[in-house]
């Protein structure tokens, strides 16, 4: 690693000067010296970052500040202070200005010839390389190099986009440091300011059909450091709601990783749900108490993560769910990782909860794992039959690889009496200069297929990973006639929200071609771009060695559309999918009411009363 810039290191040097002159006149102990505990010199050996300890002496009131001035005041006061916390944390930029552009233009040439959703995105992706090139080249530090490299993908609005630097990314799963962004790797809940999946305070919160940012779920022996209850509202930090924080946060200068969401109502709900996974950005939390409705200041705590921590974006459980072989056994979401279905026992009504759409370790649609889960849900479809209404929940789905195993289980529950093709896999015109411009996939490639395309760029590792994943460039998979002897005749509703996303926003969109099927909840993610692996070569170095330097860049390279639709429209970022929007309530939250679940029952039992 190449050594810190004069300017950097003496202001470390005073820096931590003056801590260990303010602890040693106060007559303790002197505090660490840097975020982790360890020297400089030791931060840089093993980790490869300073870690230098930036204190916030701006002043934190209690409550929170009613006067919009002092608001801003604040909001100013800490945007720099993470700065400063951004810029001397991780230490100098891994390239001199003219590799940090050269890096730069190679990402926005990959995004600008293979990206398939620049239809619709409201950003002049030319004038963003004019001005972040620049930028790039002026990066005084690692941070300030990480959040250009980031801001590439986040600007994007597509939830499958991954850009986060080496040392970013290396840090995941370490303690939160105070003032430190926290970069989360799972998968469908991107970092910095979307949720976490796991919580650390003992409890989950959800945004309510108000916005209201409440605690919906408490989880016994997990550690709950603000004594959180059902119905406890999350109204701010430091004295400022925390909606105030996000336009400011997103632009701060601070890694992102990319987008919490495709769809507007996805990335507003993902954005404000996300304050506990970044409390640690901050000095104190403003709650207010469900029992007496006063806003209570409270001390952020930092809380390490145990080897077993709850997962919080299950909306709900499975209460009055039951077995179809045993009406006494009650079932539960965590019975199985990928589907649970039953009856609810009082209702008639029957329950699928589908949780993702990949079995086992399939990554192609005739794989073994693949069609025997084919098998199975068209089974769970036949033994609910004969129930007055079905549900089908998908509130949690995380998505997967294809919609095409639950094809011949959803034939029995919508009409159809030939099959046909609903939704196809497009790509960029290779030949166009728009890059709005899509082309049906197996047309971009033409008769002779992959051997008629340079195997060395983009699009010819595309086809190959496109050829591997479903067998055959040749190959339709179109939705087949349902058997007229086996059909569902009751009502059947679908649950969707803001966590359902990839493969699991296919679904429902294909769902909603449908009259038969009623669609409930909130609009799904809407990050709907296909990843194929193998088309980009990794452009990192593993963070084992804190002297080279990595980009972890994932980006999507297929698009999906109504085949009926000309020109090809992608289906991603599409809002208004749900027929009927309803979401929770404070109130239903304290009561445990499940207010979407109970919508959808309603629906079927005013069906069934009609029908008798």
């Amino acid at each position: 690693m190449k050594s810190m810039s004069v300017k950097k290191t003496l202001t470390q040097v005073l820096l931590l000067s003056s801590i260990w002159a303010a602890t040693a006149c106060a007559g303790g102990p002197p505090e660490a010296t840097t975020s982790t505990g360890l020297s400089i010199e030791d931060n840089l050996e093993q980790l490869g970052i300073p870690a230098v300890v930036v204190p916030f002496d701006y002043p934190v009131p209690n409550g929170l500040i009613a006067d919009p001035a002092e608001r801003e005041a604040m909001i100013d006061a800490k945007i720099a202070h993470l700065q400063e916390v951004n810029s001397l944390f991780w230490g100098d930029p891994p390239d001199d200005p003219v590799e940090l552009q050269y890096r730069f233009d190679e990402f926005w040439y990959d995004i600008t010839r293979a990206f398939p959703d620049f239809e619709g995105l409201d950003v002049d992706w030319d004038a963003f390389r004019e001005e972040y090139r620049v930028k790039m080249g002026e990066a005084q530090s690692y941070g300030e190099y990480a959040h250009i490299i980031s801001l590439m993908a986040y600007v994007l609005k597509e939830g499958h986009v991954r850009m986060v630097a080496g040392r970013v990314l290396g840090r995941y799963g370490a303690p939160d440091l105070p003032g430190l962004a926290k970069v989360n790797a799972f998968l469908d809940k991107a970092p910095v300011f979307t949720p976490l999946p796991i919580s650390k305070i003992g409890a989950c919160c959800t945004v309510t059909a108000d916005e209201e940012l409440v605690i919906n779920l408490i989880w016994e022996g997990s550690p709950n450091p603000y004594d959180l209850r059902l119905g406890d509202e999350i109204v701010g930090f430091n004295g400022v709601p925390w909606e105030n924080w996000i336009p400011r946060l997103v632009t701060a200068g601070i890694p992102i990783l990319g987008s919490p969401g495709g769809a507007q109502t996805s990335r507003r709900y993902n954005l404000l749900r996300s304050a506990m996974a970044n409390s640690n950005l901050f000095e104190k939390i403003n709650v207010r108490r469900l029992d007496t409705g006063e806003i209570e200041t409270i001390d952020v705590v930092y809380v390490q993560v145990a080897e077993e921590v709850p997962i919080c974006h299950e909306l709900t459980e499975t209460e009055g769910l039951v077995s179809l072989d045993d009406p006494n056994r009650p079932l539960s979401f965590k019975d199985d990782p990928m589907f649970v279905y039953g009856i609810i026992k009082d209702e008639n009504v029957g329950y699928m909860y589908i949780k993702s759409t990949r079995p086992g370790n399939s990554d192609r649609a005739s794989h073994p794992e693949a069609v025997a889960f084919a098998d199975q849900f068209e089974k769970a479809v036949l033994a609910l039959m004969d129930t007055d209404g079905l549900i089908i929940d998908l509130r949690a789905n995380v998505g997967g690889i294809e919609i095409t195993i639950f094809y011949k289980g959803l034939a029995h529950l919508v009409k159809g009496r030939e099959d046909r093709l609903i939704i196809d896999t497009a790509v960029r015109d290779p030949e166009a200069d728009d890059r709005t411009k899509l082309v049906r996939a197996r047309e971009a490639w033409g008769e002779e297929g992959c051997s008629a395309v340079p195997a060395l760029g983009w699009f010819g590792r595309l086809c190959r990973a496109y050829e591997h994943i479903w067998g055959s460039l040749q190959d339709e998979f179109p939705f087949p006639a349902d058997d007229p002897d086996l059909y569902y005749e009751n009502p059947i509703i679908v649950m969707t929200g803001p966590d359902c996303v990839s493969s699991c926003d296919w679904l429902v969109q294909f769902l909603s071609t449908f009259p038969e099927l009623t669609i409930i909840g909130r609009d799904p993610n809407g990050s709907l771009t296909g990843v194929y692996p193998g088309v980009y070569e990794p452009w990192h170095y593993y963070h084992e060695d804190p002297t080279r330097d990595y980009v972890h860049f994932v980006l999507p390279t297929v698009a999906y559309f109504f085949v009926d639709e000309q020109p090809i429209q992608h289906l991603s970022r599409r809002t208004g999918t749900v027929d009927h929007e309803v979401w929770f309530t404070k109130e239903d939250i304290v009561s445990g009411v499940d207010t979407v679940r109970e919508y959808a029952i309603q629906l079927i039992r005013e069906a069934r009363a009609e029908a008798e």
